[in-house]
């Protein structure tokens, strides 16, 4: 897992990306058209409504960790940015990285169990 960092990649994954959410996150995926490898670039909005700076970057950091240990061997190249909701503050570790995997199983980029 690559992290998303310009903001031109942002902007495009947002704009063109598929829609998936549900009462934890919101993701938007994109599939690259490159020559490069398989890799899955990843992107973390968080906004300010969700608190000072260590509330927000401790929600990037849970989520971050999760997405990598779902995505581990994702194939295709993917653009992805996950965007959570005010309940992803709260909800306990295993009920995030499930809803990492199902938006992600939704979208078609991992499949099989949780």
């Amino acid at each position: 897992m690559i992290r998303l960092r310009r903001s031109a990649d942002f902007r495009r994954a947002l704009a063109l990306g598929e829609r998936y959410s549900d009462q934890i996150l919101a993701l938007r995926a994109l599939r690259r058209e490159e020559s490069a490898p398989d890799s899955v670039r990843v992107g973390i909005s968080v906004a300010k409504r969700y608190g000072k700076a260590v509330e927000r970057n401790r929600i990037r950091r849970r989520l971050r960790e999760t997405v990598r240990a779902v995505v581990r061997d994702a194939p295709g190249s993917w653009d992805l940015v996950l965007i959570p909701r005010a309940t992803a503050r709260m909800v306990p570790y295993d009920e995030l990285r499930g809803s990492v995997s199902r938006l992600l199983r939704r979208a078609g980029i991992v499949g099989g169990a949780e």
